[in-house]
C-alpha cells in the first residue's frame, strides 16, 4: 500500500470494509452513518497512505473507527445539547413576550374605560370600526373638528398610560 499498489489498498478495504461497519453500528444503529464513518476511514488511510506508519493494521482500523464514531456521538450530543437550550431560551423569551404583549393590551383596554364616555365612543369609532373623521362627526352631530380633538385627545393620554408601563417594565429588565 505505501508503494502506492491498488491493489493492495483493494484487498484490505474487502477483507476489512464489513467487520468495520458492524463494528461502529454496534454503536451507532445508524447505517448510513456508520457507512460515511467507515469510510472516512479508508479515505483517511489512503490518503496518509504513503507517510503513515502502522505495524498492526486490523486494531488501528477498529480504533480508527471507533474513535471516528465518539467523535460523531460527542457531536450529535453537542448538537442535541445546544438545539435543546436554543429551544428553552426561544420558549421562555416567547412567553414573556407574549406576558409583557398581554399586559400591555390590558393596559391599554383599561387606557381605553378610562377615557371620558364622548372621548371614548369618538375613539372607538375611529379605531374599532375605522369610521373617518367626517363619518364620526355626521353619526354623532358634532363637528369635525371636535372629532379630531377627542381623538388626539384620547391617542395623547393613552401614549402616556402606556409609556409609562413601558418605562416600568423596562425598569425590570434593565441593569
Amino acid at each position: 500500500m505505501k508503494l502506492n499498489n491498488k491493489g493492495a489498498f483493494e484487498e484490505i478495504y474487502k477483507r476489512y470494509w464489513s467487520s468495520l461497519l458492524i463494528s461502529a453500528y454496534n454503536i451507532l444503529n445508524d447505517k448510513d452513518a456508520c457507512k460515511d464513518i467507515v469510510q472516512d476511514v479508508f479515505s483517511d488511510l489512503y490518503i496518509r497512505r504513503a507517510t503513515i506508519c502502522i505495524s498492526s493494521l486490523s486494531p488501528y482500523l477498529k480504533v480508527a473507527v471507533r474513535n471516528r464514531v465518539f467523535k460523531y456521538l460527542q457531536r450529535g450530543n453537542l448538537a442535541r445539547h445546544h438545539l435543546e437550550t436554543l429551544e428553552t431560551v426561544s420558549f421562555v423569551y416567547a412567553t414573556e413576550q407574549m406576558v409583557n404583549f398581554n399586559q400591555l393590551k390590558e393596559k391599554y383596554k383599561k387606557g381605553v374605560e378610562a377615557l371620558p364616555d364622548k372621548c371614548r365612543e369618538v375613539f372607538f369609532l375611529s379605531r374599532n370600526e375605522n369610521l373617518s373623521t367626517k363619518e364620526i362627526a355626521v353619526r354623532l352631530n358634532i363637528s369635525p373638528k371636535t372629532v379630531e380633538n377627542q381623538i388626539t385627545k384620547a391617542l395623547k393620554y393613552l401614549r402616556k398610560n402606556i409609556i409609562e408601563t413601558m418605562s416600568f417594565f423596562a425598569g425590570f429588565l434593565l441593569p
